[in-house]
């Protein structure tokens, strides 16, 4: 629980408050940009909320926040952040929030596959948002794109039924894992799901396919709100830098991409045919 006595330097007098035990994650700032800043650190409140919408946002972040850093000096009701999450993004794809600080506060996604739905990364496990989910349909898959954005997926494989999906170079981390995907070749699971092997981040990197339009990147390529384009980063590249460069290349062939959900960073909508535009500036810019 936040510290009103640990506030940053940097915070906006008001209710709303960061404390110092932020970790600099990201998430406040994707959820509610105009009230969270960017410090040299950690985030802060650089506007407090001014109105219904931006309360409400305020409220999103505070309960996304992985390490709960995020406070209220004065308790208000969460109710409206609560049930706004599944999160609609388009008409097949929701933000779960909750995010974990197991996974650094990657984000995780609920995904339309035909009737049923897949999970993509695990969030932190939250009862009432799993009840949720469950009105919107059979959640088929948890799909884990690596082993560092695994989180809870033992408690939402129990309350969703779910068969857990990860690379066998990675499922270490997976007790009991449903469906192994081993080697660098697509996996064709479905019709509408294509699992595609990117060696680099980790030596089990996964990105997935679905619909032929939504590609879901987890730790593998980002999209940059300040630097206002895509890219990968050495610093945070455990197992093989030039595999990754090898497997960024690799996703050049799918183009009838038009959305990217990456693990971190921001999802973005793009043009038919764009990506392999984007891989090439990526290649160009970072290796």
């Amino acid at each position: 629980m936040a510290d009103p006595k640990k506030i940053v330097p940097e915070n906006t007098p008001g209710n709303l408050f960061v404390d110092l035990t932020c970790i600099d994650c990201d998430v406040c700032r994707k959820l509610a940009p105009s009230i969270f800043g960017e410090g040299p650190e950690h985030s802060f409140v650089k506007t407090q909320p001014r109105n219904e919408e931006e309360e409400l946002d305020a409220g999103r972040a505070l309960i996304c926040c992985p390490v709960g850093s995020i406070g209220q000096k004065e308790k208000r009701s969460l109710t409206k952040a609560h049930d706004s999450f599944p999160l609609t993004i388009n008409d097949d794809v929701y933000l779960l929030g909750y995010h974990s600080k197991k996974s650094f506060a990657a984000e995780s996604y609920l995904a339309r596959l035909g009737t049923h739905l897949v999970m993509i990364d695990s969030p932190r496990f939250y009862r009432p948002l799993a009840e949720k989910i469950q009105t919107l349909g059979k959640v088929d898959y948890i799909l884990l794109t690596h082993r560092d954005d695994v989180s809870d997926y033992e408690q939402w494989r129990k309350a969703l039924g779910a068969q857990v999906l990860i690379h066998a170079d990675d499922s270490d981390v997976v007790k009991n894992p449903d469906i192994v995907i081993k080697g660098e070749e697509e996996v064709e699971i479905t019709k509408d799901l294509k699992i595609i092997p990117t060696p680099g981040h980790t030596k089990g990197h996964l990105c997935f396919l679905l619909q032929d339009k939504y590609l879901f990147t987890g730790d593998h390529l980002y999209y940059s709100r300040t630097m206002g384009d895509f890219y990968a980063t050495k610093d945070y590249c455990w197992y093989d830098w030039e595999k990754q460069r090898d497997s960024i290349e690799k996703l050049k062939v799918y183009q009838n991409v038009t959305w990217i959900f990456p693990g971190h960073g921001q999802y973005r909508a793009i043009n038919p045919g764009e990506l392999p535009q984007i891989t090439k500036r990526v290649l160009k810019n970072y290796f």
